[in-house]
């Protein structure tokens, strides 16, 4: 079986198989191949300086914010209609796929149309921040970074690959109540901390189960509701 024949993550086991299944896909591909080129293109501007460890800093700092906002609020945005038109983007749609099945790796990647589309915007940002200085590339590539660290940690807590560290084991278990014990909570990755600041890492002993984790705003059980399947 090729690695990109694998599509159930709870079959991939250890972490070389990870590695090969993950770099079969095209998306983590893309930020690979994004960081490798941006921190080639710091390099050849000369060495580094301090705006280049503030501009770093800058972009691991703003990561896990990130990263809590457009999970809780863009990622989970329950579909609706204003003024007659159907507002559900497509990466809505794809989360809502990876709830319903979590094991599905092409779900759990970021889709393609998200990476590309968010390239420009993100480099339009920080030259916006930094000026066309050398410190923008700074942070464009230590961004890219924590956009291929954010994908392989998003992917790994689906496999069955073990945890070593406890760091690991954290965000393996926040993320797992997430998916099965309640949607409403636990939505940081890279920073687990971040779920504490913002009051959404209860004791999972005082959160019932919910029955709408693995099937936002309860949509699949009104379809089926609706055409009596």
């Amino acid at each position: 079986m090729t690695p990109r024949s694998v599509t159930d993550a709870t079959t991939v086991r250890t972490r070389g198989q990870a590695l090969r299944v993950f770099f079969s896909r095209k998306g983590p591909r893309t930020l690979l191949g994004a960081a490798a080129t941006t921190w080639a293109a710091r390099l050849a501007l000369g060495p580094p300086g301090p705006s280049d460890l503030l501009a770093a800093a800058a972009a691991i700092g703003v990561w896990p914010f990130q990263e809590w906002l457009l999970h809780k609020y863009v990622l989970h945005l329950e579909p609706r209609t204003v003024a007659g038109v159907e507002i559900d983007p497509m990466f809505a749609r794809v989360h809502r796929t990876h709830h319903a099945d979590p094991r599905d790796i092409d779900t759990t990647l970021l889709p393609m149309q998200v990476i590309v589309g968010s390239m420009p915007f993100a480099a339009g940002a920080w030259l916006l921040l930094f000026g066309p200085r050398p410190a923008a590339v700074t942070a464009m590539a230590t961004y890219s970074t924590m956009a291929l660290f954010y994908e392989w940690t998003h992917f790994i807590v689906h496999t069955n690959v073990k945890p070593l560290t406890s760091y690991g084991q954290h965000v393996r278990r926040n993320h797992r109540l997430h998916h099965f014990r309640d949607e409403h909570h636990w939505f940081g990755f890279t920073f687990p901390l971040v779920d504490r600041w913002f009051g959404t890492d209860p004791d999972p002993a005082t959160i019932a189960r919910s029955r709408t984790a693995m099937d936002l705003y309860g949509l699949r059980a009104e379809d089926e509701a609706a055409t009596g399947t």
